[in-house]
């Protein structure tokens, strides 16, 4: 996988919006960009099943989630 982060976008804003219930929100939070190839697309979604909870695979999920947590990280150390 070669999605990435772009570090210099992470910022803290305050959000409103919708989730993907369609319930809106409103959050001071971190956005964190997070690209993925176009390339990478289908490959990724096949292995998406969004009834079974053990979807996607751990590499996948433990990917994505190292990206976003890193980037997380620095940007809160950075202060």
């Amino acid at each position: 996988m070669s999605s990435k982060i772009d570090y210099q976008q992470v910022s803290l804003n305050l959000v409103s919006g919708l989730d993907t219930n369609g319930d809106s929100f409103v959050e001071e939070c971190y956005i964190i960009p997070l690209i993925i190839p176009l390339s990478e697309i289908a490959s990724l979604l096949s292995g998406y099943d969004e009834t079974d909870a053990s979807s996607p695979n751990i590499e996948t999920s433990r990917s994505l989630a190292r990206l976003a947590l890193g980037a997380l990280k620095a940007k809160v150390d950075e202060g």
